[in-house]
């Protein structure tokens, strides 16, 4: 089983598991369309039409809250519920990305993160602090 149709099945499973997709129509076509949609928002992919999109541009200039969209639109026509624990993590990300692009232009969140993680000696103090409790562990 390729990346694309494990997303939608899993997609799927979990909202069967929930009781979330029992009045679900055209589970076949469902797991294709989001499987396809979420492995185009992290890999990209050339057939941009078929996830829903006008063109390559704005397949290629699409943020995470273009996918959230095309994703709610796709459990409605499916009529399946998705799960709250799934919709709150998608804003959140959905509100850090566009909170990143109104603030730096930037829709990479590690670009924008590493600076505060990894600043000027925090990587390096980091990883003295993790050799001091190794040390630690091994000599008790």
């Amino acid at each position: 089983m390729g990346q694309v149709e494990a997303a939608g099945v899993a997609f799927l499973a979990i909202h069967e598991k929930l009781g979330l997709a029992d009045l679900a129509v055209a589970k076949e076509h469902f797991t294709w369309a989001i499987g396809s949609l979420a492995s185009g928002a992290v890999i990209t992919r050339n057939n941009w039409e078929a996830l829903g999109f006008a063109s390559e541009e704005e397949y290629k200039q699409s943020r995470l809250s273009h996918y959230f969209a095309r994703m709610a639109q796709l459990f409605s026509e499916h009529r399946i519920r998705m799960d709250h624990e799934i919709w709150a993590l998608l804003t959140s990300f959905a509100l850090i990305e566009g909170s990143m692009h109104e603030l730096n232009g930037s829709n990479n969140v590690l670009r924008c993160v590493l600076p505060y993680v990894c600043g000027p000696g925090t990587c390096l103090q980091g990883l003295r602090c993790l050799m001091r409790s190794e040390n630690a562990s091994a000599s008790k």
